[in-house]
């Protein structure tokens, strides 16, 4: 083999090598936290099941590494001092964590479905239900059973938030807001929509603007 055509050979293979090898800014993994969501006016086992399902999600994303210490985010502002869950405080968790990004969120129950409105009857002595009112046993458009006698009623799904903070930039690069119905309960019924927000929430981050030179 002459040596020209050795270099030439040589030239191809590193090529066909470097082709194949992934652009590192295309490639780049992140160390995500999935922290224990914040919750309000609902039973403490259904939050922990989103939490649970999102961060069953959130390790099937090829470019995240999940951290696999289960705390919450009501338990690191604790421990890091903090008066609120602020930009600072979630940079401290980040660090302290060792990880480059948290999912970070809360759930919320909505109101209950208020009392059924009565009128007075047709001189029958009775009270009888508005027409706007559902019927007792006929349940909701949604699906939700009307609440029985002596009965806290049940609340009527669930709103949830969730953002992503980026330890680099030191502030939230998405979020998004979300509603489970009140039948959404127990991992399987949410790994779908735990699913689908960790897909919004770990979009590839758009590049920075540069400015073209004069």
């Amino acid at each position: 083999m002459t040596r020209s055509a050795w270099t030439l050979g040589l030239a191809l293979s590193i090529g066909a090598a470097s082709a194949a090898r992934p652009c590192p800014a295309l490639a780049q993994v992140s160390r995500v936290a999935v922290l224990g969501l914040s919750s309000e006016a609902i039973d403490p086992a259904t939050a922990r099941d989103v939490t649970n399902a999102l961060r069953h999600a959130a390790t099937l994303v090829p470019e995240w590494r999940v951290h696999q210490g289960a705390v919450s985010l009501a338990q690191m502002v604790v421990l890091e001092g903090c008066a609120k869950p602020d930009l600072a405080c979630l940079g401290a968790i980040a660090k302290d964590l060792g990880v480059d990004q948290l999912v970070i969120g809360r759930i919320r129950a909505r109101p209950a479905a208020p009392a059924q409105a009565t009128r007075p009857g047709d001189g029958d002595g009775r009270e009888r239900a508005t027409e706007s009112a559902p019927k007792r046993g006929s349940g909701s458009e949604s699906g939700e059973a009307a609440p029985e006698p002596g009965r806290a009623p049940a609340p009527r799904g669930y709103d949830v938030h969730l953002a992503l903070f980026d330890a680099a930039s030191g502030r939230c690069v998405r979020e998004l807001d979300a509603h489970l119905p009140p039948n959404a309960t127990g991992l399987d019924a949410l790994r779908g929509p735990a699913r689908e927000w960790i897909l919004q929430l770990s979009r590839p981050l758009p590049f920075p603007e540069t400015k073209a030179p004069d």
